[in-house]
């Protein structure tokens, strides 16, 4: 029982590699394109140091400020460059996300590109041909159970009918396995 379930599963067509694999030679891909990240420590440093320190200086000395003629252009002028550096921390990071999207919307549409290249082997014949045996192979399986506990070979009657009539569809009695090394391999390979 073991044998004809192993048979039925290298009898599988090979399925078209080139399909699925990108040309690894391809000049493409000498482009070192990483991932772009937004660099959110010089974000915070940023707000930490030239929007929160004056902040603070501002804060701690809002009654001198506000409060003496001398320093009225400070009660104006402190405010005005903390929204200056916000802004500039802010247009920091929409710019870095905005890179980021576009990266994101480059690859997508990069990635739809080869797939639109490849659709024509997705829909070749041996695609088709290996779905249609996976399907079948999937209908055989099912059928494979035991029906008694007898420990004995007749346990598996119908099952073993099931898998015969699979390998007569699938193998050549004359050519024998057309595809021997289709199929995952099991323990130590000599």
């Amino acid at each position: 029982m073991m044998d004809l379930t192993e048979v039925a599963y290298k009898s599988a067509p090979p399925f078209p590699v080139e399909a699925l694999v990108l040309n690894p030679m391809d000049d493409e891909w000498d482009d070192q394109m990483t991932y772009i990240n937004i660099n959110y420590s010089w974000i915070w440093n940023h707000c930490a140091i030239k929007i929160g320190i004056p902040l603070a200086m501002y804060i701690y000395n809002h009654h001198l400020i506000h409060y003496n003629y001398h320093y009225r252009a400070l009660k104006w002028f402190l405010p005005f460059v903390m929204v200056l550096q916000f802004e500039a921390c802010y247009k920091y990071y929409r710019t870095q996300l905005t890179k980021g999207m576009l990266f994101d919307e480059y690859v997508q549409a990069r990635a739809d590109e080869l797939i639109a290249q490849r659709e024509h082997l997705v829909r070749s014949e041996g695609v088709k041909n290996f779905v249609k045996w996976g399907i079948d192979f999937k209908e055989t399986m099912g059928k494979v159970k035991r029906e008694a506990t007898n420990n004995h070979s007749s346990d598996f009657k119908t099952a073993e009918l099931a898998l015969q009539n699979f390998i007569n569809r699938w193998v050549d009695p004359s050519v024998g396995l057309k595809y021997p090394m289709a199929g995952p391999k099991f323990g130590l390979q000599h």
